[in-house]
């Protein structure tokens, strides 16, 4: 059994049910193990399904003229900066938004 196939049953649809420290560190938690799959509410109101990380293995080099210089934003600390790896950028997911995550398994992903 590889790594990430272990892992994923750990995080496997996540529901955002219980306290929302407690989901947010799961969520972290699992974006530095590999690949997550999360449904979030967008600023706008609607809602996205993302394929992101903060596990090195899956962040491209940077060639934004901006360089990435932490994880939280100093001016939003309830915001995280992910790598969406589908779309190869930069994203923020605020922190109360989550619906649901898991750890993501691009060969035997399921839909939920």
């Amino acid at each position: 059994m590889s790594t990430s196939t272990a892992l994923q049953s750990d995080h496997r649809d996540t529901e955002t049910t219980g306290n929302d420290d407690q989901i947010w560190a799961g969520f972290i938690t699992a974006l530095y193990e590999g690949e997550v799959e999360v449904l979030f509410e967008k600023a706008d109101g609607t809602m996205r399904d993302m394929v992101c990380s903060l596990n090195p293995d899956y962040i491209k080099t940077i060639t934004s003229t901006k360089p990435f210089t932490q994880i939280t934003p100093k001016d939003a600390p309830d915001f995280i900066r992910v790598w969406d790896t589908e779309n190869e950028a930069w994203r923020a997911i605020r922190k109360g938004s989550i619906d649901k995550f898991n750890l993501f398994d691009g060969d035997n992903h399921e839909q939920s």
